[in-house]
């Protein structure tokens, strides 16, 4: 049969061509995607005439036709292509209506579900009825078989033809329809049930072909229009959720012309509801509660009829779920309202537990099922006594892992809900980054748990940490200690000393700062002072960052540019609590073949070696010093201040002297000392660091 000319041929074809305009020339070979004369989609016997076609949703069609195969009644059938011409059900289609005298379709609309809605009418000597069947994507009906009624002129609902949108008297014909987008839909058709003119009317259809809503008038309609004169061939679109606007053309005004009108209509509320309802993880025995919104974002009063919690045991835990009603039933909701839907979940065993909510109402969805789940979990907290953080660096924050400090000894999963800590040190220890709570332990896992230490003090930090969970028992407790300390460090040599240096040439010697501390020691600047900087330089990279007990080392040079003892001040300055450190630096310069410089006008040591001390080695002292009247004195003091030996007593003449000082049998232990060289009038003190 031809689109244009559905008399004259027998037959039915379909032709694909572009979606855009085609300019006007021949269509070449290389334009039609199918055979160049078309695709058989039906070629039974007998006339098939007036198809109507939609979208599939997959790049192919349904089509409907009326078909007159079997003899002088027509029948309505269907069928299905696919884009690449395949027909997807039985050769020449499959009967939707069977032959019936004067039947005609009305359309064809998606069920946006793969499938369609399709309508038809006929005419006797009582009038016309309306009907329509719903086709899913494979081609099977999916209500009565024939259809359901749309209307039936006598006023019965004709079983073999479907089940009635109007069963009222009179002629109801031309009917379009528009999906609600869940199976059901709103059908609008010209009637002539007042005997001597067409109105216009409308009913709404369920995805199960019902039209028994209370709100409506069942089987009869629902006048949308009526005028002088006829209003005929409505069509319909939606116009947002529960709305329509229809159009139709109108003789009420009676010039001889028909008119067209246009109107817009709320016709379906919609019930709005989570896909899911997920309680989490429970231990078993407890209970947790959450609330369930509903709500109507539809265009009319929504009537919520039942809500029910599924009671079907079968593969579910319906006990574990417990429904509170806290409204009465039926309730109507208004456009844009809402109610509440209070449910609790109590495991009676571990594991996934799940059930459904049941909402019955006159929405389109209806009815609505709300998957219900939850975990259940019996587990246990077994918790690590004490864990000593490594020494901090005051001001420093120490973070570390510790695998083994939380562990699930029961059976499910272990919730860690908060972790707190108690003691008047609570502020200088936390958590690191573990994610957020609830930290979930697997059974017989462990939860390697981020924990840090931050001092603000040198000494020593307790507190408790207390471990809150979903177990049931007393919080876990771990008691956390550490101690915070300031770096520290010692210059080797304590002191540097030059030998005579001729004036206009330069030496140079290498300097360690030894950490001496248990944290790292930083270095940011290394610096000279006193009335000869200018005679010495440095050369340090910087920062430095000495490791506990490691050695970093600089070079500083002596290049004097006169004649005479130079004495300067190396600065350090690290982070420790002593800073800035100081060390003395001093060194002669002469002229080649002069005598040898004269008395030193001040009181120093200009050298103190070796640097560390090894306990069984003589320590070796040079000083430089000024004519007194007074014997020097050298001794040795321990860190509390206690003097461990007078090493030297005895009168020098000015100049510089090597003595040669016995510490080798003193039985000093490894640490830090201080040795004191005075004159009476002068006092001088160095660091000495012995070695084992």
């Amino acid at each position: 049969m031809s689109l244009l000319f559905p008399f004259i041929r027998y037959s039915l074809a379909a032709v694909v061509t572009m979606a855009t305009v085609i300019p006007c020339h021949h269509l070449g070979a290389q334009d039609m995607l199918w055979d160049s004369s078309g695709v058989a989609v039906c070629t039974a016997d007998g006339w098939q005439r007036a198809p109507r076609m939609i979208p599939d949703g997959a790049r192919g069609t349904l089509i409907a036709w009326e078909d007159m195969r079997t003899g002088s009644d027509p029948a309505i059938y269907t069928a299905r292509i696919t884009a690449d011409a395949q027909l997807l059900w039985q050769s020449d289609g499959v009967e939707v209506a069977a032959p019936r005298s004067g039947l005609r379709l009305a359309g064809i609309v998606p069920d946006n579900s793969g499938g369609a809605y399709i309508a038809w009418w006929h005419r006797d000597g009582n009038g016309g009825d309306l009907a329509m069947q719903r086709i899913d994507g494979n081609g099977n009906a999916l209500w009565t078989i024939g259809g359901i009624t749309v209307c039936d002129a006598d006023g019965s609902i004709i079983g073999d033809f479907g089940n009635a949108l109007c069963d009222f008297n009179g002629t109801q014909e031309r009917a379009t329809m528009i999906s609600d987008g869940h199976g059901g839909g709103l059908a609008v058709w010209q009637d002539k049930r007042n005997g001597f003119d067409y109105d216009l009317y409308m009913n709404r259809i369920s995805s199960q072909g019902q039209t028994n809503y209370s709100t409506w008038n069942g089987h009869t309609g629902v006048l949308l229009h009526r005028h002088d004169n006829n209003q005929l061939a409505p069509q319909v679109i939606p116009s947002g959720e529960g709305y329509a606007i229809i159009c139709w053309y109108d003789g009420r005004v009676l010039d001889g012309q028909a008119d067209i009108y246009a109107q817009r209509v709320a016709w379906a509320p919609s019930l709005a509801f989570p896909d899911s309802v997920d309680f989490g993880i429970m231990k078993v025995g407890q209970t947790v509660s959450d609330t369930v919104r509903i709500r109507n974002t539809g265009a009319t009063p929504l009537i919520i009829s039942n809500i029910r919690r599924a009671s079907d045991p079968g593969n579910t835990h319906p006990r574990d779920f417990t429904l509170h009603p806290t409204f009465m039933l039926p309730d109507t909701l208004l456009p844009d309202e809402g109610m509440n839907i209070v449910l609790s979940f109590a495991p009676e065993g571990t594991g996934a537990r799940s059930s459904e909510l049941r909402i019955s109402s006159d929405a389109p969805q209806d009815p609505v099922v709300i998957p219900l789940h939850g975990l259940g979990t019996n587990p246990r907290l077994r918790a690590k006594n004490v864990h000593q953080f490594a020494v901090t660096k005051v001001g420093a924050v120490n973070e570390e892992t510790v695998e083994d400090m939380l562990r699930n000894t029961g059976t499910g999963l272990l919730l860690i809900t908060s972790i707190a800590f108690e003691s008047e040190h609570a502020g200088n220890f936390g958590i690191g980054d573990n994610g957020p709570f609830p930290l979930i332990v697997d059974e017989g896992k462990y939860f390697p748990l981020k924990v840090r230490f931050a001092p603000d003090r040198a000494g020593t930090f307790v507190t408790t940490m207390i471990v809150h969970t979903n177990s049931g028992e007393e919080p876990g407790r771990v008691r956390l200690s550490g101690f915070g300390a300031h770096p520290s460090l010692i210059p080797i040599p304590v002191a540097l000393h030059f030998d005579s240096t001729m004036e206009t040439r330069s030496t140079e010697a290498k300097i360690s700062i030894r950490n001496t501390s248990g944290v790292e020691l930083v270095v940011t600047a290394i610096r000279l002072g006193g009335a000869d900087a200018d005679q010495f330089s440095l050369d340090a990279s910087l920062p430095m960052r000495i490791p506990v007990e490691g050695l970093s080392p600089f070079t500083v040079r002596f290049r004097p540019t006169s004649v005479g003892f130079k004495r300067a001040l190396i600065i350090i300055d690290p982070d420790a609590s002593t800073s800035p450190d100081s060390m003395v630096v001093d060194g002669a310069a002469t002229v080649l073949g002069t005598d040898a410089l004269p008395a030193a006008a001040e009181f120093s040591v200009m050298a103190l070696y070796p640097q560390p001390l090894g306990s069984s080695q003589p320590l070796v002292l040079r000083l430089a010093h000024p004519a007194s009247g007074s014997p020097v004195r050298v001794r040795l003091f321990d860190l509390l201040g206690r003097m461990k030996s007078l090493l030297y007593e005895g009168r020098l003449a000015a100049g510089s002297d090597i003595l040669l000082l016995p510490t080798d049998r003193l039985g000093l232990v490894p640490g830090m000392y201080t040795l004191e060289i005075s004159d009476g009038s002068r006092r001088i003190a160095r660091g000495l660091l012995v070695r084992e």
